[in-house]
């Protein structure tokens, strides 16, 4: 059974010295504790029929990998979508570093918001083309539940599941980049 109070393991052995007499002697311990599992519930957001091009029983399995360490598990479906006029390419911040949203990503949540279809224990990451600054794979701001991917940066599958799995780490698990001050 899980637990969140620490357990101590214990290895010793029975030695006797040379009088005769027995004593314990402690050979190593090990302090343990356990984490109640908890499950997290993704949803992907195509935009203006960006659909997720992979299989997505195979995100959800990249999911579980990455994060069973944490002992969490991942539910993932795909929304119906949404439609948003955008322009040719979404404002993804430019190449810095944004602490929150643009105003094209807040109008994005809002329009899916409008939808009545929100699940406030959720995360979603909306599926979009390209970011206007060209280089990033997606953004998901630290503790918030919703995050972008840009598909036509994707290569492979692979690529794919895992950029989905860092932008979680940041949204989900409010993680930082390690070169963040």
């Amino acid at each position: 059974a899980l637990t969140e109070s620490p357990v101590t393991l214990s290895a010793s052995r029975t030695v006797t010295d040379a009088e005769g007499k027995e004593s314990e002697e402690l050979l190593g311990q090990l302090n343990v504790i356990g984490y109640t599992p908890q499950s997290e519930q993704l949803i992907l957001v195509p935009v203006n029929g960006n659909n997720y091009p992979h299989n997505v029983g195979n995100l959800q399995t990249k999911l579980n990998a990455i994060y069973g360490q944490a002992v969490t598990s991942w539910q993932v479906s795909v929304h119906a979508g949404v439609s948003y006029d955008y322009g040719e390419d979404f404002d993804d911040g430019g190449t810095g570093v944004l602490s929150n949203y643009t105003g094209e990503m807040r109008g994005l949540i809002r329009a899916l918001k409008d939808a009545g279809d929100v699940n406030k224990d959720a995360h979603y990451l909306f599926l979009l083309t390209k970011p206007a600054s060209g280089n990033k794979l997606g953004y998901m701001p630290r503790s918030k539940d919703y995050g972008f991917i840009f598909t036509a940066q994707m290569g492979s599958e692979r690529v794919m599941n895992t950029a989905i799995g860092h932008e979680l780490g940041h949204g989900a698990f409010h993680l930082k980049h390690i070169f963040t001050e």
